[in-house]
């Protein structure tokens, strides 16, 4: 039954695969409180926001797509006109 939780939660099981886990959940208390955490956990997880990466980070991705763009590698050399996009 664990195996079925995600695609169950998802609403990604076919018809009746959903209606054989309904009908196990409606007999089993254990698994009726673990799809139950999972379904909790799911909701508290999809609430986190990813940290914003440090500020030098962003700033030199800012500046090698910029190099990019100019036509300029990594060591700082001129290729000689703009990136292909």
């Amino acid at each position: 039954m664990a195996e079925l939780v995600t695609d169950y939660l998802e609403g990604a099981l076919p018809l009746h695969r959903r209606l054989a886990v309904n009908l196990h959940l409606f007999r089993c208390p254990a698994c009726t409180r673990y799809f139950d955490q999972m379904r909790r956990t799911i909701a508290l997880l999809r609430r986190i926001r990813p940290p914003a990466p440090p500020e030098a980070v962003e700033e030199a991705v800012l500046r090698r797509l910029a190099d990019a763009r100019a036509g300029i590698d990594q060591e700082g050399h001129d290729r000689g006109g703009a990136a292909e996009p």
